[in-house]
């Protein structure tokens, strides 16, 4: 199994990007919370969302996860700039590490840029 991390600049976010991760059909089941352990062993403060990826999916599966992910990130960004919430960016990180930053100036085109953040073979025809 890969994940993809998602993660807030502002910790407090998270639950909201959770919430409309959760709210995807094409993810249900793939997210869950999770929180980083402190140098030290204690819990830290930050928290991240992971959406589970499977390594052998067949691409109508990715696609579903790219669509899923790309909508969620793009509709909670748009509702935090209606709601005048303040600017956060989304931070994806994929299976090797490359990060992929997301905030309202980039919603468009951000099912390529998932795609690019999960690093699998989804056709860019189909990722766009």
């Amino acid at each position: 199994m890969d994940t993809l991390q998602l993660r807030t600049d502002d910790d407090r976010a998270t639950g909201g990007l959770l919430a409309a991760l959760s709210a995807q059909p094409e993810l249900r089941g793939r997210v869950r919370e999770r929180d980083e352990t402190g140098p030290d062993g204690t819990m830290s403060a930050l928290q991240y969302v992971e959406v589970i990826v499977p390594a052998l999916a067949q691409s109508t599966v990715l696609l579903g996860i790219v669509r899923g992910v790309a909508k969620a990130v793009s509709e909670y960004l748009i509702e935090r700039e209606r709601q005048r919430a303040g600017t956060v960016t989304v931070r994806l990180t994929g299976r090797s590490g490359k990060l992929i930053e997301i905030d309202a100036a980039r919603i468009r085109g951000v099912e390529a840029l998932v795609a690019e953040a999960m690093e699998h073979d989804v056709p860019p025809s189909q990722a766009g």
